[in-house]
């Protein structure tokens, strides 16, 4: 019976700096939710300030610096994103030859104590590679959100 119980081979060479923590996952999405926010207001704003002329150049200017610091930031977070879609994918996938090892195992076994652990040890894995699948659906969607906001911000600054 050898189950693979996590990282330990694969944390110093997949993720030399830092393995995605996913108990932080839920900080990131929110971070980068609000990112997008920040940057849709900003990109809503610049529509008015183009079109009203009584606004100051300076205002736009400001206003575009600010647009080119949120899309920054969020390029980055779409980096640190795609280390825990990454991550997911690998532990997904470990999660679920787990589960298979388990149920292939189960059947072998005639002792209803050891059954019962396996049953227990098999809800447990399973509980564990549903909340895996719901976090990487949950960075996928940010993902695409992000992306699509950051195709709408790559607005040229009008010359003039």
């Amino acid at each position: 019976m050898n189950y693979d119980y996590g990282l330990s081979k694969q944390k110093s060479k997949d993720y030399p700096n830092q393995v995605p923590q996913l108990d932080k996952l839920g900080s990131v999405l929110g971070h980068v939710l609000q990112l997008i926010s920040q940057l849709e207001s900003i990109i809503s704003r610049l529509s008015y300030v183009q079109e009203d002329s009584n606004r100051t150049q300076p205002e736009a200017d400001a206003l575009y610096a600010q647009k080119g610091e949120l899309e920054d930031e969020l390029l980055l977070c779409l980096q640190e994103l795609d280390r825990y879609l990454s991550y997911l994918s690998k532990e997904i996938l470990r999660s679920k030859r787990n589960l298979e090892r388990i149920r292939a195992d189960v059947r072998k076994i005639n002792l209803k104590e050891t059954q019962e652990c396996y049953f227990r040890a098999e809800q447990k894995q399973e509980k564990q590679y549903r909340s895996l699948i719901r976090d990487r659906k949950a960075v996928c969607e940010v993902i695409e959100k992000a992306n699509a906001t950051l195709k709408i911000s790559y607005i040229k600054m009008p010359t003039g």
